[in-house]
């Protein structure tokens, strides 16, 4: 076991850095330059010094600087409409912003706005290729500045985009129902990894052929394998902890292989998920509370546990023997009564509205270990810096910003 450690670059010193410094860790004036060069280009692609076009004037590494300040500093201080920021009306707050950059260079520089070269000077034979320098420039960045702790999470996190684009994917009862999917490992909130997806298309930067084993791997899994393997698992002990939807015995075969542990819980559709613990729908039987059942398949620990429900789980890091360290006491409250935990309840609970009893420890560390991309989708929904965009690939760098940003804030802490 061991905790997050940063990594900082020699003659960084943290302690005099501030906010900014952390910052440019991911964003330096390597990336700024470049973003000042495409933004140009693109400029001149669309047309903007011709006659009838309002003058354009070239950009530089400086000004984006400020131009990103600004978009941070509209989330921390949201208002109704862009323009209320260089109201100077007494009706308005006011803001200082219109001392660095005035509203019409700000719309301009938004609409001009570009982070890989314009069309003609280089082909789209990928949907992500338009985002993904940047992307995989911040990704390598974000590996390099830390090394997580032992215990992360993979999740999906959704980018909010409502328009029309065969890319997008819509989950009902998400926070964000429609939107862009990435898949991200993530630490405590910061993000480690991650992958773009397509609801039409293959994923994005996918490497079929990092997984060379036995096991056959859906394609779902390689993703999971393949942020799993970002991590320097040569060195250090890890594992990561993923929900049903990624779970299953060939993929955390395949990451026992590389010597990173893995619990999650568990479908019984999954693959070559054991026959004796497939129930009926509506049939699955009632066992005590906290009772806890298991059988190893192909070196992997599959489990049934009594809560309110009966829950599976997979594992390659936890045992569900009788030795009190598989255990630990947590207090309880006293659930809702239904059909189903009616005996339970009565048995366990009887009026008390707390209850201690011992737990398995699977379940503990799953509970609190698999909340690390919630965490980060926590901080990102507090001030996002995603603006009225119209098009398809600008909500994608916002999240980049975001993430940034979280990250900085992180490493800052």
């Amino acid at each position: 076991m061991h905790a997050r450690q940063p990594c900082y670059p020699l003659g960084f010193d943290p302690a005099n850095c501030g906010a900014l410094g952390f910052f440019q860790l991911f964003f330096d004036d390597i990336v700024f330059e470049h973003l000042a060069e495409t933004t140009n280009s693109y400029a001149i692609f669309k047309g903007a010094s011709n006659p009838g076009h309002q003058r354009w004037t070239p950009t530089s590494a400086a000004e984006l600087k400020i131009f990103f300040g600004i978009i941070i500093y509209m989330r921390v201080f949201p208002s109704a409409q862009v323009p209320d920021y260089w109201r100077h009306d007494s009706n308005y707050s006011y803001h200082h912003i219109g001392l660095y950059l005035s509203q019409t260079r700000f719309e301009q520089l938004k609409r001009y706005f570009n982070i890989s070269p314009p069309y003609e000077s280089l082909p789209r034979s990928q949907w992500y290729q338009k985002f993904q320098p940047l992307a995989a420039t911040l990704a390598r960045r974000f590996q390099y500045h830390l090394l997580p702790a032992s215990e992360g999470a993979v999740d999906e996190m959704m980018i909010r985009f409502t328009d029309r684009s065969a890319h997008t994917t819509q989950i009902c009862g998400k926070p964000i129902p429609k939107g862009y999917k990435v898949l991200v490992l993530c630490d405590h909130g910061y993000t480690y990894s991650f992958l773009f997806t397509s609801n039409t298309k293959s994923f994005a930067e996918l490497n079929s052929d990092l997984y060379t084993g036995p096991l056959r791997l859906s394609p779902t899994s390689k993703v999971i394998y393949q942020l799993a393997s970002s991590l320097p698992s040569d060195h250090f002990s890890f594992t990561i902890y993923m929900d049903n939807y990624f779970a299953n015995i060939p993929l955390l075969t395949a990451l026992r292989e590389k010597k990173i542990g893995a619990c999650g819980m568990a479908r019984s559709t999954s693959a070559e998920y054991p026959a004796t613990f497939k129930f009926r729908k509506n049939q699955k039987p009632t066992f005590p509370l906290n009772m806890i059942s298991g059988l190893v398949c192909q070196e992997v620990l599959v489990c049934i546990c009594q809560d309110n429900n009966l829950v599976q789980f997979m594992s390659t890091v936890h045992q569900i023997t009788n030795e009190p360290s598989n255990y630990s006491m947590k207090v309880r409250p006293r659930p809702r009564v239904t059909n189903a935990n009616r005996a339970n309840v009565t048995t366990f609970f009887g009026e008390r509205a707390l209850v201690s009893m011992p737990t398995p420890k699977l379940a503990i560390d799953y509970n609190n270990k698999m909340n690390s991309v919630d965490i980060a989708d926590q901080f990102r929904s507090y001030y996002s810096s995603q603006l009225r965009v119209s098009r398809v690939w600008m909500p994608v760098f916002f999240w980049l910003l975001d993430t940034t940003v979280i990250n900085a804030w992180t490493l800052a802490k």
